[in-house]
């Protein structure tokens, strides 16, 4: 018998063997982790370092079946994280806020933003981005909104007034 047929006769046999005792040679890998964590951390460590673009199309497959979901996960975990607030918190904020934006009260189409005071990181409510920039950009000072407030009626009023004299 050739080596080549005894190796493929081997591999035919391995594959059948560990289809056929997939959950015993689990539950040994994963008490073998238990005992030998570093062994195991040094493995995988290496074998990274040796395929770094397997890992690399592993990981990108990964992440374009999953996007979705990391990206839910991640703002759910950065509302819970910041502001201490659940996805079905911010939900019934919005059934509360009449699901219009809070600064405007016009309806939402886009993204809801997270409005909150930059100096306490208190959450204030559910804004449009251009509304939450507006904020931003002021840096939430009463008196630049206020002067903002002057600036545009000082304007309207000279429009109006250009207007009558043509």
């Amino acid at each position: 018998m050739t080596t080549q047929r005894r190796s493929d006769e081997y591999r035919a046999w391995a594959k059948e063997y560990r289809r056929t005792h997939k959950e015993q040679i689990r539950k040994k890998n994963a008490e073998w982790r238990r005992r030998n964590p570093e062994r195991y951390l040094q493995h995988g460590k290496l074998y990274r370092q040796r395929h770094p673009e397997k890992v690399r199309q592993v990981n990108r497959a990964y992440y374009a079946k999953t996007k979705e979901k990391q990206r839910e996960y991640g703002r759910v975990s950065h509302l819970r994280r910041k502001y201490g607030l659940s996805s079905k918190q911010v939900e019934v904020i919005w059934k509360n806020q009449n699901e219009v934006c809070a600064l405007c009260l016009r309806p939402i189409t886009g993204k809801k933003l997270v409005d909150h005071c930059h100096k306490t990181g208190k959450f204030r409510g559910l804004v449009h981005r251009k509304c939450n920039a507006i904020l931003g950009m002021a840096d939430d000072d009463l008196q630049i909104l206020e002067r903002a407030i002057v600036y545009l009626k000082d304007f309207a009023i000279r429009l109006e007034e250009s207007r009558r004299i043509e």
